[in-house]
């Protein structure tokens, strides 16, 4: 991307130098769940035709989790900033939140192939660096560290910026799942398919919670170690049929214990654990 009124001398700073971000004291890839994803360059990205989005011109950028397609990366052109009231050189809007880095670039060097986000004023493109502008993406504000430029070109109390921001799922990612995370294990929230537990000697024997719970707080009791249907939210019948009093109140057992349960009060004579999930009555 070639920057105007840029002198040779801040053209080659720019290879070399990065400007400071606010409010990153915890890595992207750590809170960002689809962080990885982000390719090394703007140029990498699959991003669609431009649209008009709340007054914004916005192309959005995909990627398919299974066969859902999930926003990964928006490109905002021209989103204007407006001075903080009772400050002469600090500007905002909520859309520079999770702003993309250059952190991410595949190839620091490379000014043309970069995830660096660009200035505008009334008068045009803002060389690189131009009033020392610093941001906070985790508020929103950018701070032009130089108050005596901001006083001299942009009186007008608004500037503009053109940048790329992360709108993907947020959550702490496992190492499986994110190389640049050294948080191994953790996945935050929890998807079905995540492996909670392992047997102590033996990495094959493993557990997975399925929760399976109508919408609200549902809350899952493990059942005392001696005890099964014992809880007060659990009725059973003479038939053995149950009847729970709280909906959004269960039990968590283990697939033994269900099938010893189902065996003490009658259901069947037998059966199966199916792999839906489900038993096979006989």
């Amino acid at each position: 991307m070639d920057k105007k009124y840029t002198s040779n001398v801040e053209d080659k700073r720019l290879n070399i130098e990065e400007q400071p971000t606010l409010g990153q004291h915890i890595l992207p890839q750590q809170i960002w769940r689809d962080g990885a994803l982000i390719p090394g360059s703007p140029d990498d990205a699959n991003f669609k035709s431009p649209e008009l989005v709340n007054g914004l011109v916005v192309q959005t950028s995909y990627f398919n989790d299974g066969q859902t397609a999930n926003p990964l990366i928006q490109k905002i052109s021209r989103l204007s900033l407006t001075k903080v009231k009772g400050t002469k050189n600090v500007y905002f809007n909520n859309e520079l939140k999770n702003l993309i880095g250059r952190e991410f670039d595949n190839d620091p060097t490379d000014k043309k192939k970069s995830w660096q986000y660009t200035i505008y004023s009334k008068d045009g493109e803002l060389a690189y660096g131009l009033g020392d502008p610093l941001i906070d993406v985790a508020t929103g504000h950018l701070f032009f560290r130089n108050a005596d430029f901001v006083e001299a070109i942009s009186p007008e109390e608004t500037f503009y910026i053109t940048f790329y921001k992360y709108v993907g799922r947020f959550g702490f990612m496992g190492s499986n799942d994110n190389e640049q995370d050294s948080y191994g294990g953790l996945d935050l929230p929890f998807r079905d398919d995540i492996k909670h537990f392992k047997d102590a000697t033996n990495d094959n024997k493993t557990a997975t919670i399925k929760l399976e719970g109508f919408e609200g707080n549902t809350i899952y009791v493990m059942p005392k170690p001696s005890e099964f249907y014992n809880d007060t939210n659990l009725v059973l019948d003479d038939d053995g049929k149950s009847t729970s009093l709280n909906k959004n109140f269960g039990v968590v057992m283990l697939q033994e214990n269900y099938q010893e349960i189902d065996w003490n009060i009658g259901w069947h004579n037998g059966g199966a654990w199916l792999p839906d999930g489900t038993v096979r009555k006989n």
